[in-house]
């Protein structure tokens, strides 16, 4: 905060000085920052969590350390209110000054710290209490505790706990620093830290309970998305600052820059009005959550993944694919500026790519039907950042015709963009030879490649695990997997190397099926040859078990055409779905949930929605034991 007095009068009694020293003379302010305080370990998924191995996500010491300093700072703002540096600038006559404290120039400048915010009325009743604190004010002001951190009230176990073994331990400290001790503790309880479900209904005639409808709220709201489901609650307060001042310093001080603070999601409304604690009550409101309207179908650097509907439903793919990771392998990029097939790629393509995928799939799963097969096999592609047209003067920034061809993002798909102009923001069909799925996606390949080069290694490691249930121990220590350099050799001639014994046993799982991506260059455009020889394409399905799965295969549209067919990959879709949502890897009791999530999606034409619908509303996601 910075108040300077002085310079231009302004009109009304409002901006002007009316007593001391100062009197008669101009008052101005400006507010530098609005601080916000926030737990960061709220309800957040990070955008590049895995799901694949749930044993090993703990939280280390530094989160706890930065959850005690943060649980000792929210005590303090909400006992005594935020400290808030205010700079009192007094000009001489005549004297002149800028915008900032730098420019000041003359006169006097002050400053002092004064807390100013909102305390709870009832934490002011504990705190300015005469004689001994009641035990009915602190109920109220631990019910206030609650409601803030864990939008619940307090059971008569917690109170007595908070009451007896927290609040009358640290009396001794003083009544503010006992009720700091007490909002502490509750921001360290675990049920704060994590999104805890336990099951807190009546157990059944098996000893299972149900999720409370509280539960119920995070747990289908996280489903599908990110942000808090509730809002803030609205409570009693009082205003911290309260020093006889100039009319326009408290204003600045308690009432300007106020925040407006998030209301509840309408599930949160929904429980409210007891709607929330049966099955059909979960299927109702899950069905609302998918069918609910398109937001943004065209995720792009400036409307991310958040701004789209059911934002969980894209990042459960991304993840399961790993496409938004392309951005990670590096590329020498100052290489390509003449070499063919690689000059449209620069520093921001593997982000435009990743877009151009989020928008295939959001395509794929507004039409919500053959949902695995499509996105394993169409040759649908998007161009986000192309309105579809021509524009002269993009034609004349790029430096001519020529170049503008050659640098465009169509060309990552080999499409030439004055013969592949469209209406803006829908696909475009390509070759079926040159594209299928998004394992042919450029940003699948850049993902699963290496900085140089393709990794076949890679990309049927992510094949046989992620498609075909199956499993690859990691590289030994003491092996050095590399291969040879050798410029006058293509890579699969390169890979000879691990046919020796020692290697093959691992690499044959992986190798024939990453091989048929030497259709693509390492930034993933569609070719025929490579170092001057015909691409070889050729793979293999094989270790799965399943006859008419395995087998040999000539390209990648043959290969996968014949696991968008296999239930096997299905199954594995399917198992990854309940991983993702679950946060959990499946065990045998969740048998019944994983073969009711495949038959729904098979009797409803591959719908995602439906296999959702299952998922949410099965007994693995409904009931804890």
């Amino acid at each position: 905060m910075s108040v300077k007095i002085g310079g231009v009068q302004r009109r009304g009694d409002k901006y002007t000085v009316h007593n001391g020293p100062h009197k008669g003379k101009a008052i101005t302010i400006r507010y530098f920052a609005d601080p916000k305080f926030a737990n960061p370990f709220y309800e957040f998924v990070h955008h590049a969590s895995g799901f694949t191995d749930y044993a090993s996500i703990a939280a280390d010491q530094a989160s706890l350390e930065a959850l005690l300093i943060n649980a000792e700072t929210m005590a303090e703002i909400l006992t005594r209110g935020l400290k808030v540096s205010i700079t009192t600038e007094v000009k001489n006559k005549d004297s002149r000054h800028g915008n900032n404290h730098g420019g000041f120039v003359g006169g006097l400048q002050t400053n002092r710290i004064e807390r100013r915010g909102h305390v709870p009325v009832a934490f002011r009743r504990v705190m300015q209490s005469k004689g001994e604190v009641k035990k009915n004010d602190f109920a109220k002001a631990l019910d206030v505790a609650f409601s803030l951190f864990l939008r619940r009230s307090p059971n008569q176990q917690e109170l007595d706990h908070y009451w007896k073994d927290v609040f009358q331990k640290n009396s001794n400290l003083g009544k503010t620093m006992a009720l700091q001790a007490v909002l502490i503790y509750v921001t360290l309880s675990p049920e704060f830290v994590y999104r805890m479900e336990m099951g807190l209904s009546e157990a059944d005639e098996h000893g299972r309970r149900m999720l409370s409808s509280q539960e119920l709220v995070y747990a289908i709201h996280h489903a599908f998305y990110d942000t808090p489901a509730f809002g803030v609650v609205s409570i009693e307060t009082e205003e911290v600052y309260r020093k006889e001042s100039e009319p326009i310093i408290k204003e600045a001080l308690t009432q300007q820059q106020r925040t407006s603070y998030a209301k509840n999601n309408w599930l949160v409304e929904t429980m409210h009005s007891d709607q929330l604690k049966t099955k059909a009550d979960v299927e109702k409101a899950v069905r609302r959550y998918l069918n609910d309207r398109d937001r943004n179908m065209y995720p792009n650097h400036n409307s991310r993944i958040t701004s789209v509907k059911n934002p969980r439903v894209l990042q459960f793919f991304r993840e399961f694919f790993g496409y938004h990771k392309a951005s990670t392998v590096f590329k020498d990029t100052d290489k390509f500026t003449n070499r063919d097939g690689f000059q449209q790629y620069h520093n921001h393509t593997p982000f435009r790519m990743m877009y151009d995928t989020d928008a295939l799939i959001l395509h794929i799963l507004k039409q919500d039907k053959q949902v695995l097969k499509e996105l394993l096999t169409t040759n649908k592609v998007f161009v986000s950042y192309w309105s579809g047209s021509n524009d002269k003067a993009q034609i004349a920034r790029a430096g001519g015709k020529e170049k503008y061809i050659r640098t465009h993002d169509a060309q990552s798909y080999n499409l030439n963009p004055f013969e592949s102009e469209h209406p803006r923001n829908t696909p475009i069909e390509v070759p079926e030879d040159q594209r299928c799925g998004i394992l042919t996606q450029p940003s699948w390949l850049v993902a699963h490649s290496g900085n140089f080069d393709n990794d076949p290694v890679r990309r049927g490691k992510w094949i046989r695990e992620k498609l075909l249930a199956g499993t690859v121990m990691e590289v030994p220590i003491t092996v050095d997997a590399q291969i040879p350099d050798d410029e006058t050799k293509t890579l699969r001639e390169r890979f000879h190397v691990v046919r020796e014994e020692q290697c093959w046993r691992c690499h044959r799982k992986m190798n024939p099926l990453g091989m048929p991506f030497e259709a693509f260059n390492h930034v993933g455009r569609f070719r025929t040859t490579e170092k001057g020889k015909r691409a070889d394409t050729s793979g293999e399905v094989g270790f799965t078990g399943i006859d008419e799965l395995g087998g040999d295969v000539n390209n990648v549209r043959e290969m996968m055409e014949r696991l968008a067919d296999s239930p096997r990959v299905r199954q594995s879709f399917v198992r990854h779905v309940f991983r993702f949502w679950m946060g959990r890897n499946e065990v045998l009791g969740d048998s019944k949930t994983l073969i009711a999530m495949d038959k729904a999606y098979v009797e409803s034409d591959g719908s995602f929605k439906e296999l959702l619908v299952s998922l949410l509303t099965s007994d693995s996601f409904l009931y804890r034991k």
